[in-house]
């Protein structure tokens, strides 16, 4: 995907699900899944976009919990922080 992403150009519109602390992945999945099929969609803009809006899903609860717990740092682990 990153190498996919680099190639993208164009922003393709995706849902945007955050609410509070939590994002929520399938209604992208499953908008992704039918865009495919019923449009010729560009995988690499396909892949910019993913990664462009799940990044700002991720900053902005980072930035939030940051907030809250009045933290100027934090780390990431597991398949997120690769």
């Amino acid at each position: 995907m990153k190498r996919l992403s680099k190639n993208g150009k164009n922003l393709i519109k995706l849902p945007y699900y955050v609410k509070g602390m939590d994002i929520q992945l399938g209604g992208i999945y499953t908008y992704i899944r039918n865009i495919i099929k019923r449009e010729n969609i560009n995988i690499d803009d396909l892949a910019y976009s993913i990664q462009e809006y799940v990044f700002s899903m991720l900053a902005e609860i980072s930035e939030r919990g940051l907030s809250l717990l009045d933290k100027k740092e934090f780390g990431l682990t597991g398949g997120v922080a690769g």
